[in-house]
């Protein structure tokens, strides 16, 4: 009676890694999109809660600020994401932009929203790496 030998063959081995490679060329690419665009969508929140409170400042206070720690952030610019994006504000008596700028990495995974801005009246932009007006950010 001849005993058989237990294991996996150099051929099966060969096969499961091919499967892996596969999978994985095809998941690691989806999964760079999907964090690129939950960072976005972080930034984006933090846009619109600073716009709010922005807009509270100026009921209290009759002007817009620039300096972002009279908001209660920790500096004069406002880091989200992880580092993904830094938001900065614009603000005089009456008008007001708060601006979301991708970080170098960030920009390189989602270059069609590398800036994202928003005004006093609500109005929303983005604008690609190479600066030109981008559509579908928001």
């Amino acid at each position: 009676m001849s005993s058989r030998a237990k294991g996996f063959t150099l051929m099966e081995l060969m096969i499961a890694v091919v499967v892996v490679g596969i999978i994985s060329a095809i998941a690691y690419p989806s999964y760079i999109n999907y964090l690129a665009k939950s960072r976005r969508a972080e930034a984006q929140t933090e846009l619109m809660r600073l716009a709010s409170l922005e807009e509270q400042y100026r009921i209290d206070h009759r002007t817009y600020v620039s300096d972002l720690t009279k908001l209660g952030a920790s500096g004069s610019t406002y880091t989200v994401a992880k580092g993904a994006f830094t938001i900065s504000a614009n603000g005089a008596t009456d008008s007001l932009t708060l601006t979301a700028t991708a970080s170098s990495d960030q920009s390189g995974k989602d270059p069609d929203c590398a800036v994202m801005t928003v005004d006093e009246t609500g109005k929303k932009a983005a604008k690609n790496s190479s600066n030109g007006g981008s559509n579908g950010c928001w």
